[in-house]
């Protein structure tokens, strides 16, 4: 990959590294949101919270927002439209009254059960050609680059 070029040399912002994770997080999630929406009727970040809560019971939505790197008001209307279609019911916390804590219903495990192998296979077909060796790598640079973000 080309640094940045001097002054003196046009800047192609294509190579970019935000650049090119951004466009390649766009197509991804555009694909996705119309997969789930086909297959669940739910929207894309509907599906990130029943992935979520089906991995941790209880999560919150902050918890919820923090892990997807996403605004708690996102996360907060996708919970609240989750819970009018029955898909997920919401509990105060016992020892803090104020949060709340999210759980499938029956129907949510249903959906996330139903649509779990569809999700699974769009991620071996993002992947496919890739060893487990650069699987690996790719993780690691991914990790680091969060890491970057955040500092």
């Amino acid at each position: 990959m080309n640094s940045p070029q001097s002054e003196d040399q046009p800047f192609e912002f294509r190579e970019l590294v935000s650049f090119k994770i951004l466009a390649l997080a766009n197509r991804i999630a555009a694909a996705a949101a119309r997969d789930v929406k086909q297959g669940a009727n739910v929207s894309l970040m509907e599906w990130r919270v029943i992935l979520q809560v089906a991995i941790e019971e209880g999560a919150s939505p902050a918890q919820i927002a923090s892990t997807a790197g996403v605004d708690k008001s996102q996360i907060s209307r996708a919970v609240h439209s989750l819970a009018k279609q029955d898909l997920l019911r919401m509990e105060s916390d016992s020892r803090h009254p104020k949060r709340m804590r999210l759980y499938l219903t029956e129907a949510g495990r249903n959906i996330h059960r139903e649509h779990y192998e569809a999700f699974i296979a769009r991620e071996r077909r993002l992947v496919h050609g890739l060893t487990l060796r650069n699987m690996g790598a790719l993780l690691q640079i991914l990790d680091r680059l969060d890491s970057n973000v955040s500092s």
